[in-house]
């Protein structure tokens, strides 16, 4: 299995965020992973930053997603992230 990292630094305009990014590890599953095409990613976030963050950063929609968690636990969407955290995001199931 090939893991792909992508960094990304979030900058808004001319601000400079006083504090350090947030860090954080992506999983993907399911179909989202296949539409994105990479399972695993990182991410560098502004302080702050949620899960909603997150998904728009990966161009993925709300209703493509059903849950999130974060170091294991079902988290909501508003959720804040802290430096390290490893968010799960899982689609809707599938199946017959």
């Amino acid at each position: 299995m090939l893991d792909i990292i992508l960094s990304t630094r979030i900058i808004l305009k001319d601000m400079l965020f006083l504090d350090q990014p947030v860090k954080v590890s992506v999983s993907l599953y399911g179909e989202l992973k296949v539409r994105i095409e990479y399972d695993r990613t990182t991410l560098e976030l502004a302080p702050n930053s949620d899960i909603c963050r997150v998904l728009s950063i990966l161009n993925l929609p709300l209703e493509e997603v059903v849950i999130a968690l974060v170091n294991g636990k079902a988290k909501s969407l508003d959720y804040t992230l802290e430096n390290d955290d490893h968010v799960d995001i899982f689609p809707p199931l599938k199946g017959g």
